[in-house]
């Protein structure tokens, strides 16, 4: 039996040119804070806050004959160097909003292991991962913008409350997954 480690870093960066004090990895005991806001400001934007963040991914295999047996490791990261805030325009709603678009990013990163884990592999599976990653990429986009144009940004309080409720639902219900 053969044993192989792959490692996949998905992101625009790579994160491995971030260092532990530029990242922060998600982790229900440390909300972000201001202080985590530390790029500069895109003042063409029209906005008063971006966060960036993203999900990494590795596995392992072992082969056995053609059967695949692979085990995913998923993480989400914020990346301070990358999110910014006009600090005239910071409130503690504002902030919430914020880390809401990191809790979404968080649980589809819990999605995204969800789903590599339930699928069978063949020996085509360096084509099959980066697949189903990309499709959950895909709908992390899609529900990160669908997120601010029904809170308008965070200005409709009414549908912030309804959003943090769902995003805080859906990660009571998912495994955490950390690999940091």
């Amino acid at each position: 039996m053969k044993i192989f480690l792959l490692i996949a870093l998905i992101s625009i960066e790579r994160i491995a040119t971030y260092s532990q004090d530029e990242i922060i990895f998600w982790n229900d005991k440390q909300p972000l804070k201001w202080e985590d806001f530390t790029g500069s400001l895109v003042e063409t934007s029209g906005f008063y806050a971006s966060t960036h963040s993203s999900i990494k991914y590795r596995y392992s295999y072992n082969t056995s004959g053609t059967i695949y047996n692979l085990r995913f490791d998923v993480s989400s990261y914020f990346i301070k160097g990358k999110s910014w805030t006009l600090k005239e325009r910071q409130t503690p709603a504002l902030l919430k909003h914020e880390q809401l678009h990191f809790d979404i990013t968080e649980l589809y990163a819990r999605k995204l292991k969800e789903e590599l884990e339930k699928q069978s592999y063949s020996n085509d599976f360096k084509d099959q991962v980066p697949q189903i990653f990309n499709a959950k990429k895909l709908e992390l986009d899609s529900v990160q913008k669908r997120y601010d144009d029904e809170t308008d940004h965070s200005m409709n309080k009414e549908k912030q409350k309804e959003w943090e409720v769902y995003i805080n639902e859906e990660l009571r219900k998912t495994r955490p997954t950390n690999i940091n």
